[in-house]
């Protein structure tokens, strides 16, 4: 095999690697339809936390999310608490980035036009949309509405559903739930301003380890834990959330949670 098909193959490789793992990432960041992608002059960006509630109101998953037109962040923790990692979309670069904090090392990718209308909630067109009425979330006056999608594969369509509250002013989904309101996410402490580029920015002195997630997996647990160097190596066995399986709660109420066990209030 000759160097320059070699170099075509690893390439192909890398971009590979970082779109079959960028879903775990997603999942973790972005639900249909959570943001919008800025329409008006009104709001320029704004920082948020994001939180995901389980179907019996309780907290599962917490993180800080920076938005501008052209710019994503989100601060988050993996492997249940263990590690705190930020993703980086920048759309003007055509880049993403995810770092460790703790460990100083990153890996980069290309980010296309697909992974970014879903980042930035671009769905407009995609789904039948019904106005509900008007509700107050989050100290926000909200549209709220029903969104239909539907997913045509060979031989059959499948239908969703879920409800969203659209803030006119942020330009942004302020809450979410499942149709059948299995679990919601909502954007609380919302702080209105674009923020810095210094939030948009990779540190400096991170050092590189790969193209895509497995590559920094890898990397996290080759010296073992985050908090204890001394600690045995883990293989990667990929993203480790307090989410329940469909159908059951994370924990009993009361119970000690990871992200804390405030209530959720439709």
């Amino acid at each position: 095999m000759t160097g320059k098909r070699m170099s075509r193959r690893k390439n192909l490789m890398n971009g590979r690697g970082m779109h079959i793992l960028l879903p775990a990432v997603l999942s973790l960041i972005v639900t249909a339809g959570m943001l919008q992608a800025a329409a008006s002059e009104k709001i320029q960006g704004f920082s948020a936390d994001k939180v995901v509630f389980d179907e019996q109101g309780v907290e599962t998953h917490r993180a800080r999310i920076y938005r501008t037109p052209e710019m994503f962040r989100t601060d988050m923790h993996i492997r249940g608490d263990r590690d705190k990692v930020t993703v980086i979309f920048r759309n003007d670069k055509k880049l993403i980035w995810i770092y460790h904090q703790a460990k100083r090392i990153y890996v980069e990718g290309p980010l296309d036009t697909d992974t970014w209308e879903k980042v930035s909630g671009n769905t407009s067109g995609a789904s039948e949309v019904i106005v509900l009425g008007r509700e107050k979330v989050s100290g926000y006056h909200c549209i709220k509405r029903k969104r239909i999608r539907s997913v045509h594969m060979p031989g059959r369509t499948v239908r969703s559903e879920y409800i969203e509250w659209f803030s006119e002013k942020l330009d942004a989904v302020v809450r979410h739930t499942s149709g059948k309101g299995r679990s919601a996410v909502e954007l609380q402490n919302i702080r209105e301003g674009r923020p810095t580029m210094d939030y948009f920015r990779l540190p400096g002195g991170y050092r590189k380890v790969g193209n895509d997630l497995g590559q920094l997996m890898t990397a996290i647990t080759a010296t073992g834990d985050s908090h204890d160097s001394r600690a045995p190596s883990k293989p990667y066995t990929g993203f480790k959330h307090p989410v329940p399986s469909r159908g059951q709660a994370l924990q009993k109420p009361g119970a000690e949670q990871p992200y804390g066990d405030r209530r959720y209030q439709p």
